[in-house]
């Protein structure tokens, strides 16, 4: 997946990062809004016509929006650091 991913152009591959960044960020707020991985899954996988399974992959396979890896965690995209970086800075 991480080969077919690095074939697609920079644009859709920023995307395909924030769209799953935006989804761990709904799954961090699941006691407020009920929209775990379980829910986003279902949703998703028809929007995007993926697999559950495929959703619930790519969801965990983006480095997590807070910019800090897991150890010993292989993630899809090298480069989704510096897109975490431009797109979760919000003014407060």
């Amino acid at each position: 997946m991480r080969q077919a991913l690095n074939t697609v152009a920079v644009e859709n591959k920023t995307l395909f990062v924030y769209f799953f960044l935006h989804a761990q960020h709904v799954m961090t707020h699941e006691k407020e809004n009920k929209m775990g991985l379980q829910a986003l899954g279902l949703l998703l996988q028809t929007i995007l016509e993926m697999s559950r399974k495929m959703v619930c992959f790519c969801a965990h396979a983006i480095r997590p929006c807070d910019g800090i890896a897991a150890q010993g965690a292989c993630y899809l995209v090298d480069e989704d650091t510096r897109i975490i970086n431009l797109i979760m800075v919000r003014p407060k």
